[in-house]
């Protein structure tokens, strides 16, 4: 104490009196605390006001003051004795009589809910020393236990005590990049202690409203709307940036009216908006979806002649484009003199989502012509815009971009070209993508890192947005019991929360539990978008659900989505599988403007009900429009061609697709030529065939050799092609099963049950076959040999019967391919 006597001794009159005067500010929180030991919320209110505000002490309540002068000197040697003597009491005090002082004592108050000061004794010290004095040796005192304790607010606090001496701007602006930091972090209560440092120490003018300035933005980011408010109202003067923090923060928690509310406030005030300030107001526009007042904010901006700003003008046609106004939109972008990404940006995602996807597509090419680089956001507009189209080259090229730019293992980026391959048919370059950036353990691994940065970083983990974005990354690398486990944690859904649990297991080919899914969907009153009804239709179509695939058709019908294209496409191949041909080609022949994907669609619906001649005749219906076809549709061609023992065709499509149609054949493209040769018993050529590929053969490729040495009945090549498969994927049961039924065939038992030997020391299990068929909405499986069935003894009775009558119509049945282990 005499070391702090002797500093102030030594120090400026001006420094005596702001001693003084803290003293005072203390000595009346004192008396007060012990005169009215009971304070109301509103008394304590004022006493804060009073404590951390600028006002000279005459400016407090007349009678107040009176029984203040009183006691004022007494006081005064009360504390000139009992400061160390308290300060001594504190340091040995229990947390909870702290805690309890805390609430009497209103100068502790604004520091009493601060996270990171690890005792209530802590926050007590602190409040006091702040409000004794924002000097040195006061500084010093109130953070020293406390800064070893909290590096986010007190450690900085100490430095700025240890370092008075230093300029003021170096300090300024350390504590405005501290409030940065609580405000990037929510920290609410460090922001509150950077704010009572500032308030006690003697800035100049421009500096003490740059740091309040940057006080009010951290209590709005911390969604502190009354305290930012008591900032702001009490601000000695208020700039424009005063003013447009205000409105920013405002609508940063969608109070738009809010936001505007201070814009005009400021106009009233004289004070005129600089660029920033009308961005933000636009900002409050969009929010309000009022284009009217948009209008009247571009009129004014003209006038004052912001019109050339760049980021006024990028918020301008951000605005009209949001709102639905493109045109608009597009005239303030072709207005622009300058222009810079976020500009580029904003135009092609409005031109996306206002559906004008051509244009999109045309501005990402015009925009990488003049030198920008597109960014992740860039990216995905045009993705989705491309998928719209459904053009497969022009996606292709957006690829080759992403690639260029080391983006394609991006997760927004990734998903978004996954979606547009889908879109575009191109189902194979999809799930390319897919295997080659997310189907493995790494992806999942980046998803629980990113999750687990959300839930240490602060983030509200329990947002629906992010939880469905969550949930969403998860579907994406196929880990469904992470994203039930989301989804039974939530507090509430949305229509989007179901969309991706159903998409989710239906493209893990859990198709039964999407269908179960969906129709919990139903039952608790949410409406299916689009995307849960495609994928829905998908998961139908694999199940051969033809009566639940129309009762979803009636429901798109009745939502309006039956000409949405995709939805379309997936129409066609859910009633080609569902084995209604005749529908698929109802609902195509209403499509007025085909494209690749219902093209191949139809394509696809007519090779796998065996009318090839009406697939290849859609196919040159394609190229008589001019249309590409895709890797899908070549595939579907090689297929029909296969099963028609088109060999020479089908020789001629796949050597044609590099050469005509600029498309690497793929691994399911080798695999069909294989089966078209080998379905002939062309064996050689197909042997041949596979060492000459220029990749490596997969066991789909093997596996599909195999087959045919099986119908042909050469073991040669089929203990080749066994022996690759087996060299990678020794569980595969077929493999066994085919191979020793070839030797069976060829008359080789013994070296049939000898490799049913192997089968079974390998532990490797064939599974039975099976059948379905939907009754009145129930799936019934059937297997061989099935005694599980509720109604087996009436299935088995009505096959001896259909066995009785064919055996009367003289049916002798073949039995050279009912060999041992197959179904």
């Amino acid at each position: 104490m005499d070391d702090i006597l002797v500093n102030f001794d030594q120090s400026s009159g001006s420094r005596i009196s702001s001693f003084l005067n803290d003293i005072v500010r203390l000595s009346y929180a004192l008396h007060l605390m012990l005169v009215f030991p009971l304070l109301n919320f509103s008394l304590r209110t004022n006493i804060d006001e009073f404590l951390f505000s600028k006002k000279p002490l005459l400016a407090v309540d007349t009678k107040r003051f009176v029984l203040l002068s009183l006691v004022l000197l007494a006081m005064a040697y009360i504390l000139a004795i009992a400061i160390p003597s308290i300060w001594y009491l504190f340091q040995f005090m229990g947390s909870t009589s702290a805690v309890c002082l805390a609430f009497i004592f209103p100068g502790a108050i604004a520091l009493r809910d601060i996270h990171g000061i690890s005792t209530s004794r802590d926050k007590i010290i602190a409040a006091i020393m702040i409000t004794l004095a924002a000097r040195k040796i006061a500084a010093t005192v109130a953070f020293q236990s406390i800064h070893k304790r909290n590096r986010v607010v007190g450690s900085k606090l100490f430095e700025f005590g240890a370092t008075y001496e230093s300029s003021e701007k170096d300090q300024v602006q350390e504590l405005i990049d501290q409030l940065h930091r609580c405000a990037e972090k929510r920290l609410l209560t460090g922001a509150r202690v950077v704010h009572g440092f500032v308030l006690k120490s003697e800035f100049d003018d421009n500096n003490l409203l740059m740091l309040l300035n940057h006080v009010m933005h951290a209590y709005l980011k911390c969604s502190d709307f009354k305290s930012a408010k008591i900032v702001f109202d009490y601000l000695p003067r208020k700039n424009v940036f005063s003013w447009s923090v205000m409105i920013v923060g405002f609508n940063q928690q969608e109070f738009f009216r809010d936001g505007l509310n201070y814009f005009c406030k400021m106009m009233d005030h004289g004070v005129l908006p600089d660029g920033f300030a009308y961005s933000a107001v636009l900002q409050s526009c969009i929010g309000m979806d009022c284009v009217v007042l948009g209008d009247m904010v571009h009129n004014q901006i003209i006038v004052r002649g912001f019109g050339s700003h760049v980021v006024v003008s990028t918020a301008l046609l951000n605005m009209y484009a949001k709102l639905g106004k493109i045109e608009k939109a597009y005239r303030v972008f072709n207005s622009m003199a300058e222009r810079n990404d976020v500009s580029w940006n904003a135009m092609i995602s409005g031109l996306t989502a206002n559906g004008l996807h051509l244009e999109a597509f045309d501005l990402f090419l015009k925009m990488k012509k003049q030198g920008f680089v597109p960014n992740m956001y860039t990216l995905v507009s045009v993705l989705k815009a491309v998928g719209m189209l459904g053009d497969v080259d022009k996606g292709k090229l957006v690829h080759e971009c992403v690639t260029e730019l080391g983006m394609q293992d991006n997760i927004l980026v990734g998903t978004a070209l996954i979606d547009m391959y889908s879109k575009c048919g191109d189902l194979l370059e999809a799930r390319s993508v897919f295997d080659m950036n997310f189907a493995d353990s790494e992806c999942l691994r980046s998803v629980k890192e990113a999750h687990g940065m959300f839930l240490k970083s602060g983030y509200d983990i329990t947002d629906l947005n992010v939880e469905n974005a969550i949930a969403d990354a998860y579907s994406k690398c196929g880990s469904l019991e992470d994203v039930k486990k989301i989804f039974d944690r939530m507090n509430c859904r949305d229509v989007v929360t179901w969309t991706t649990l159903v998409s989710g297991y239906s493209q893990c080919s859990k198709w039964e539990e999407a269908l179960v899914i969906f129709s919990q969907m139903r039952e608790e009153g949410f409406t299916p978008n689009n995307f849960t009804l495609a994928s829905v239709l998908t998961a139908c179509a694999n199940l051969c659900y033809l009566e639940y695939g129309r009762q979803i058709h009636g429901l798109l019908c009745k939502l309006g989505f039956e000409t949405v294209r995709y939805i379309e496409s997936a129409l066609i191949d859910m009633y080609a599988k569902g084995g209604s041909i005749k529908e698929a080609d109802k609902v195509f022949s209403r499509i007025s403007n085909p494209d690749v994907v219902s093209l191949t669609a139809i394509l696809s619906a007519y090779a796998y009900h065996g009318f090839v001649a009406h697939a290849l005749w859609h196919f040159k219906r394609m190229e008589q429009m001019h249309i590409k076809p895709s890797a899908v549709t070549l595939l579907c061609v090689l297929f029909a061609c296969s099963h028609a023992g088109l060999v020479e065709e089908g020789l001629q499509y796949f050597w044609s697709m590099e050469k005509d149609y600029g498309l690497v054949p793929k691994m399911e493209h080798y695999a069909c030529v294989v089966d078209l040769l080998g379905r002939v018993g062309r064996l050689n050529e197909a042997y041949e065939f596979i060492t000459k590929m220029p990749v490596e053969p997969d066991e789909m490729v093997w596996q599909t050799l195999l087959s045919a040495c099986r119908i042909h009945g050469n073991v040669e090549f089929g203990e080749i092609a066994a022996k690759k498969i087996l060299s990678h994927c020794p569980e595969y049961s077929s493999t066994y099963v085919l191979l020793s039924n070839t030797y069976f065939e060829t008359g080789s038992f013994k070296d049939g049950a000898d490799m049913r030997k192997v089968m079974k020391e390998q532990g490797v299990r064939k599974e039975p076959g099976y059948s379905w068929i939907s009754v009145k909405g129930r799936v019934h499986k059937f297997y061989a040999g099935d005694n599980n069935h509720p109604q087996k003894d009436d299935i088995y009775a009505k096959l001896d019967e259909l066995r009785r009558n064919m055996k009367a119509l003289g049916y002798v049945p073949d039995l050279k391919y009912a060999l041992q282990g197959e179904d």
